[in-house]
């Protein structure tokens, strides 16, 4: 009751302008029956976002759980209520470091329920052990995992994949 039926295709997105919305979204409460079947580091500091649409042998929800801001964590259960698989949509890859100027991490899961994970960062310059900017070090760098939830609910994504970019080679 707890998780809205959502409808696929489905893109989850934070980035400097807009972080993920966790008002007027139900908690996962410890001293409920929630801990019959979500797992969470910060039980109590994680939210219900919603349940992709009905399988005929699994449930597929997305929880919001805590870190410097919330990211999306998606898990599948049997209809019994047993977890099958859980896996971060984010790769957490954002953060504020010295020459970032901006950051957007990306969660897609198509109607095929294949699932697509992407943080991009750019950053203007590198910095040097004094916060001094270096020149000429500017870069994007992308880091994608591919993915699918398959007939069983298992959960299956590659090993991340890097690309950096030099913007003033």
């Amino acid at each position: 009751k707890k998780f809205k039926i959502l409808s696929l295709p489905l893109e989850i997105r934070s980035d400097d302008y807009a972080s993920i919305e966790v008002t007027g979204l139900e908690r996962l409460n410890e001293q409920s029956y929630d801990t019959l079947f979500a797992k969470a580091d910060y039980f109590n500091e994680s939210f219900c976002y919603g349940m992709l649409p009905d399988t005929t042998l699994f449930y597929t929800l997305i929880f919001y759980h805590p870190a410097a801001e919330y990211y999306p964590v998606l898990a599948t259960y049997s209809k019994s209520g047993f977890l099958i698989n859980q896996e971060n949509l984010f790769h957490g890859a954002c953060g504020s470091d010295c020459g970032l100027t901006s950051c957007s991490m990306t969660g897609i899961i198509s109607k095929d329920l294949s699932v697509l994970s992407v943080d991009s960062i750019y950053y203007e310059y590198e910095c040097d052990s004094t916060y001094a900017p270096l020149p000429n070090t500017g870069e994007i760098i992308v880091i994608s995992k591919k993915g699918k939830i398959d007939k069983k609910g298992a959960i299956s994504m590659s090993e991340k994949k890097e690309q950096r970019i030099k913007t003033n080679p």
